[in-house]
């Protein structure tokens, strides 16, 4: 019985995956000061972007949403696809218009219409 449970062990984590599918990062800075930018908003948003759905396996990526850490950093991340092209990222923060930037412009790799990587620096105005 020992084996088998050992067997059934190594098996399912063998299965299990391990890392991210898919990344959107940046640095949120203040336009004036040049200065990290900490607890803004990032998030993806994907209202109204046809075919921006996600089958069963993935998880929504438009539900991920970061907060900027002391460093301005922010990091969205999930299993799956990936985020349509179409989705906008935004960024919101008190004191500060918000931002919004269309995914495929700040995409740096892509595959079947969604957005695998991307990093971008944001400058927040007030």
């Amino acid at each position: 019985m020992k084996k088998i449970c050992a067997l059934a062990a190594v098996l399912l984590c063998g299965c299990w995956e391990t890392g991210f599918s898919w990344s959107v990062s940046g640095t949120a800075r203040d336009a004036r000061s040049g200065a990290a930018v900490s607890g803004a908003l990032a998030v993806i948003r994907c209202a109204g972007v046809a075919g921006a759905g996600y089958d069963s396996s993935d998880l929504e990526a438009q539900d991920s949403n970061s907060l900027t850490d002391s460093a301005g950093r922010f990091g969205l991340s999930s299993l799956g696809d990936g985020p349509h092209l179409g989705c906008e990222l935004q960024l919101s923060a008190a004191g500060y218009q918000n931002w919004s930037g269309a995914l495929s412009q700040a995409c740096q790799t892509q595959a079947s219409g969604r957005c695998q990587k991307a990093q971008v620096e944001v400058a927040l105005s007030h």
